[in-house]
């Protein structure tokens, strides 16, 4: 272990002896908590999303490392900055379906609001011809302007009484009947925000413990082995059950949701959307 680095030789003594673990975890922690920060300029929070989600790879990590000339250091970045790009594809992913819908409905929304309220504009070709309107810029197709409203449900939390009224009056539906049902929805992203909230903080408070073990343990406090095993393993364990639960909410409706408030079934809102958006699209790309 001549040439070797200090990081190096932790971990060949590690895998050989067993012994060091602790203090190998603290080290490579910080490491990968503040790679993204150094070479991305990410933010705190940034980082700790990412460290959540690397963390489990670690051990497995030094376990696969195999010395062959090229430090361990060079090995973890190599790992971590493929992570990093893949926890960014995913987080963008993610964000993007979220805010997919919001995007195409207030295109849309914006445009009725301009066309319905605007003496001199005149609606461009696309959008006479995708949304059918008539010269009083009304829809001609009620089976278009049920599908406007199911876009626009879509990003319920969003709208503004503008967008509500533009698209009541183009569709030709009541403009109470849809603002009540903007706001069945809007109650319910409600309380899904709130349940968000409590998962960012059941995640944030695990991290903090566990961060919290790990300096206990470098600063020379004695625990049984075991024990520390325990506490790590039951604080490892609930924030992977708060990761898995604020992954599985998302902050608009679902479709299953707009069925419910539309008192339809859910087929017709996934094929309703899915021919609005893809009829749409001439119209977004102007």
């Amino acid at each position: 272990m001549k040439n070797k680095d200090t990081l190096t030789k932790k971990v060949l003594t590690w895998q050989k002896n067993g012994t060091g673990y602790d203090d190998l975890l603290k080290e490579i922690s910080a490491m990968v908590y503040s790679y993204p920060k150094r070479h991305f300029c990410w933010t705190e929070d940034q980082c700790s999303d990412f460290y959540c989600y690397f963390y489990k790879r670690i051990e497995k990590i030094m376990k696969g490392f195999r010395y062959c000339g090229i430090p361990f250091r060079s090995y973890l970045y190599r790992s971590i900055k493929c992570q990093v790009h893949t926890f960014h594809r995913k987080t963008q992913k993610k964000q993007q379906q979220n805010a997919l819908f919001f995007h195409e409905s207030k295109i849309l929304i914006e445009e009725l609001g301009d066309i319905m309220n605007s003496s001199k504009l005149r609606p461009s070709v696309h959008a006479v011809n995708i949304l059918q309107l008539d010269r009083k810029r009304n829809m001609l197709n009620t089976g278009a302007g049920r599908r406007v409203i199911m876009l626009a449900l879509k990003s319920a939390p969003f709208l503004t009484d503008s967008h509500i009224e533009a698209v009541s009056k183009m569709t030709g539906c009541s403009e109470d009947w849809f603002f009540e049902k903007v706001s069945k929805l809007r109650r319910i992203t409600e309380r899904r925000s709130k349940r968000i909230k409590e998962f960012d903080l059941r995640i944030n408070r695990a991290y903090l413990q566990i961060y919290q073990l790990h300096t206990e343990i470098s600063s020379g406090i004695t625990f049984e082995t075991g024990e520390v095993e325990t506490k790590l393993s039951l604080v490892k364990q609930r924030m992977d059950k708060a990761l898995k639960g604020r992954e599985s909410l998302r902050t608009v409706p679902t479709n299953r949701e707009i069925a419910d408030v539309l008192e339809v079934p859910k087929g017709s809102i996934d094929s309703g959307l899915y021919y609005i958006k893809k009829s749409l699209q001439p119209l977004l790309e102007e």
